[in-house]
């Protein structure tokens, strides 16, 4: 029997889940005197991950793999000895640096844990084992809001998205005038469908950096779904004071104040979007229409709050 067929069912059973049974395959294959490096070193690899660290060293011959199961099993001088070894590091680099990474967590040295890590994550980017060491070391340090900010990204890359944001919100408990971490937290209570819940991060967001265009314009989108056009407005009248060249913008804000029935600002802005847009395929549309704007009469709508304010003081 080719040792293919062994390896491949062998696959098979992990991706069931079913480690044993991998094991078993691998075994008969060893019964059967065959012995090459990829079974031998697909066994131990299995056997590490059944928890039985002893009885992978005793297959492997990998440099690597000696030094994992060496730390596995709390041999951590003898598991850095082999590590020292030139041959160690040229095997896997990436490999390398986590074990190092796991030594120097295991001896309580975390500032070069984190050093190796970093190193690690240079070769291997965005990989769950970055964000899962980084985490246990900030635990490890009593650094509650790093260590949250880790196992959030570690839940990101996993798929667990509940997970993640509950580890963010519980960052943000720590510290709320992170940018980065309330950038995320917005963007993925959006993409979980909690929208109203993402524009507090957003408005927070605007508060710590009023020129940020990407929290005004989903706040002004927000408004504009509500009905709340003042408000929109706002946003809008902020995100033009960092991006004044944006005509499709100009044109929203023209329309918008239209919408309200401001007409000073309404004819401000198309004015302002035909000094701008001058070579836009609306461009004889618009001047037409503000034409006829400015021989309409026009009395300014009351905004939203006036509105429920109206509405209550009635009944």
């Amino acid at each position: 029997i080719p040792p293919e067929t062994f390896l491949n069912l062998a696959n098979l059973y992990v991706k069931e889940d079913a480690v044993a049974s991998a094991i078993n395959v691998l075994e008969r294959a060893f019964s059967k005197n065959i012995d090459t490096e990829n079974i031998r070193e697909k066994l131990a690899g299995l056997h590490l991950k059944n928890h039985n660290p002893e009885k992978a060293l005793e297959i492997t011959k990998d440099e690597l793999m000696q030094a994992k199961c060496l730390l596995e099993c709390g041999k951590t001088e003898e598991a850095f000895k082999i590590l020292e070894l030139p041959e160690a590091k040229k095997k896997d680099l990436a490999k390398y640096h986590s074990l190092v990474a796991q030594y120097y967590f295991l001896k309580n040295d975390f500032d070069k844990a984190l050093e190796e890590v970093n190193e690690f994550e240079k070769i291997e980017k965005n990989s769950p084992l970055t964000y899962q060491m980084k985490a246990l070391i900030y635990e490890n340090q009593k650094d509650d809001y790093n260590a949250h900010v880790q196992w959030g990204k570690y839940n990101i890359v996993r798929g667990n998205i509940d997970i993640a944001i509950n580890e963010f919100l519980n960052a943000y408990q720590l510290k709320d005038d992170d940018l980065n971490l309330l950038t995320t937290l917005a963007a993925l209570l959006e993409e979980n469908g909690d929208k109203n819940h993402a524009m507090e991060f957003y408005e927070k967001i605007s508060k710590l950096e009023p020129n940020n265009i990407t929290a005004l314009s989903k706040l002004a989108d927000y408004r504009n779904d509500l009905g709340d056009y003042r408000a929109e407005c706002d946003y809008l009248e902020a995100w033009y004071e960092v991006d004044k060249r944006n005509y499709s913008l100009i044109k929203r804000l023209a329309k918008t104040y239209e919408r309200l029935k401001n007409k000073p600002s309404a004819v401000d802005y198309y004015k302002k979007y035909l000094q701008t847009a001058t070579t836009a395929e609306d461009y004889e549309a618009v001047k037409k229409h503000l034409a006829k704007l400015e021989n309409t009469e026009m009395v300014e709508d009351e905004g939203l709050l006036e509105k429920i304010l109206r509405f209550f003081n009635k009944n």
